[in-house]
């Protein structure tokens, strides 16, 4: 492996950590693979409350991203809510969610990567 790809191999590593940490920190669940990471959260009534807390989350990853040199892709970012059809009934979810500035369509359909 030659030095300049140690480095970045290192940076990486380092940065998914530190991702990993600040979501931690904000109460939020995660998944990461690669340079993707999914977000998740048990949605507690109000759903606003739960709703809330992975927006700052999002807004708080953007920063981040952000003052290092990356970017949060809000083209590639999806929002789904999983739950009994007649929990989604009752529950007062929005149909779009701000991701990075740009509005995000909920869908009910995700690639997930293992």
């Amino acid at each position: 492996m030659y030095l300049r790809d140690q480095f970045w191999v290192r940076f990486c590593t380092r940065c998914i950590a530190l991702i990993g940490r600040l979501i931690h920190n904000l109460g939020v669940n995660y998944h990461q693979y690669a340079d993707d990471t999914q977000l998740y959260t048990k949605l507690e009534v109000p759903v606003s409350a739960s709703l809330a807390t992975l927006q700052q989350c999002v807004t708080a990853l953007h920063v981040w991203f952000s003052r290092n040199g990356l970017l949060l892709n809000p083209d590639k970012s999806e929002v789904m809510y999983i739950g009994t059809r007649q929990r989604l009934r009752i529950s007062e979810l929005t149909e779009t969610v701000t991701v990075a500035g740009s509005t995000t369509t909920t869908t009910d359909k995700l690639k997930v990567l293992v």
